[in-house]
C-alpha cells in the first residue's frame, strides 16, 4: 500500500512538472512537444484555452485509441481522462 501511495505521488508531481514545462516553453516561445503542438495551434487561432483545447485533444486521443484497439481496448486504459483532466487544470493555472 505505501509503495502504491508513494508512486500516485510521483505521478502527480510528474503531471505538475509536465504542465509546467508545457506552459514555459509556450510562454518562452521555445517551442512545443509534437504532442501539445496540434492543441497549441488550434489555441492561437481561435484564441481558445490551451488547457481545454489539451484536454479535448488528449480525449480525442484515447478515442482513436480505442477504435484503432478495439476489442483490446481494456476498461481502465480510460483513466487517462482524468489524468489528461489533471493535466489539463494545470496547464490552466500556470498560463
Amino acid at each position: 500500500m505505501k509503495t502504491k501511495c508513494t508512486r500516485g505521488i510521483i505521478y502527480f508531481i510528474g503531471l505538475i512538472v509536465l504542465a509546467l514545462g508545457i506552459v514555459l516553453n509556450t510562454k518562452t516561445l521555445l517551442g512545443v512537444s509534437p504532442i501539445i503542438s496540434i492543441p497549441y495551434n488550434i489555441c492561437h487561432i481561435w484564441h481558445l484555452n490551451l488547457g481545454a483545447i489539451t484536454f479535448v485533444f488528449y480525449c480525442f486521443c484515447v478515442l482513436i485509441e480505442a477504435i484503432l484497439k478495439g476489442k483490446e481496448f481494456k476498461l481502465y486504459e480510460l483513466l487517462q481522462i482524468p489524468m489528461s483532466l489533471v493535466t489539463s487544470v494545470f496547464i490552466n493555472i500556470f498560463d
